[in-house]
């Protein structure tokens, strides 16, 4: 019988070896400090008519679509909250869903956030190199006109080094379910002009807008396109045309007042 329970033990010890090692048995802590309750998933629906003339007769035809994307806030003041995220998030791209002339056309935005709360938005500023097509300074800036008591992301001191390490907070494919936030990680690959980065963050559909931030969870970029053929190799808006698009949206603001 002693023989029996010393080996049914040894086997207990075993198994309890083989699942326990390499697990830390005390509490541990993530190394940064990213600011997961920042995050939002923003929601675009877009509705419109395509209308159509031919000799004989003219209709119109409604359609609607939706898309989503990232954003994260920034700003908060007595009352209202402000939301950064990609240019082509808050503006509906109708190109893609027709090739025929529309009428009719309304846009409406929410964000969710991470205690799965919707709020409507409106744009409060999108850079004017995006609409007018003159550069692709893909940022854009929502208002929810309500002092919401969510953390915002800081912007950095500094721009991020070759090879720094880098941190995002996304919903890919719309991927969201609050409170829980999809975060990746990657490094910092340069310049690819005075306007992009290169960064190793995995990205799809869904996470443009979304913010690229250093370990103490600072921001340094805004992710606005992923390469199809490869996604763990995407393109961020760079530290310095963030910074001056802050200052300038901000400043305006401030000069209403």
């Amino acid at each position: 019988m002693s023989k029996f329970i010393n080996t049914f033990m040894y086997y207990i010890l075993i198994f309890f070896f083989i699942t326990c090692s390499g697990c830390n048995l005390t509490i541990s802590h993530a190394s940064t400090n990213l600011p997961f309750d920042s995050f939002v998933k923003v929601i675009m629906e877009v509705k419109f008519d395509v209308c159509v003339k031919t000799k004989t007769q003219s209709f119109c035809e409604k359609r609607s679509y939706m898309s989503s994307g990232s954003g994260f806030f920034v700003k908060k003041s007595k009352n209202s909250s402000y939301i950064m995220t990609a240019a082509h998030v808050c503006i509906p791209d109708i190109d893609k869903h027709s090739q025929v002339p529309i009428a009719n056309l309304e846009t409406s935005l929410k964000i969710q956030t991470t205690s799965n709360k919707k709020y409507d938005v409106e744009v409060f500023k999108v850079s004017s190199e995006f609409v007018q097509k003159k550069k692709p300074i893909d940022l854009c800036l929502l208002k929810v006109n309500k002092r919401l008591e969510y953390k915002t992301v800081k912007l950095a001191k500094t721009a991020p080094k070759m090879g720094q390490k880098l941190y995002n907070l996304g919903a890919p494919g719309g991927f969201f379910f609050p409170p829980s936030v999809p975060t990746y990680s990657g490094y910092y690959s340069g310049k690819m002009s005075e306007l992009h980065c290169l960064i190793t963050i995995p990205a799809k559909g869904g996470s443009s807008g979304s913010p690229v931030m250093n370990k103490q969870g600072d921001l340094v970029g805004v992710l606005f396109a992923a390469n199809p053929r490869f996604h763990h190799i995407s393109i961020m808006m760079s530290y310095s045309v963030i910074k001056s698009f802050l200052e300038k949206s901000f400043k305006t603001t401030s000069s209403r007042k």
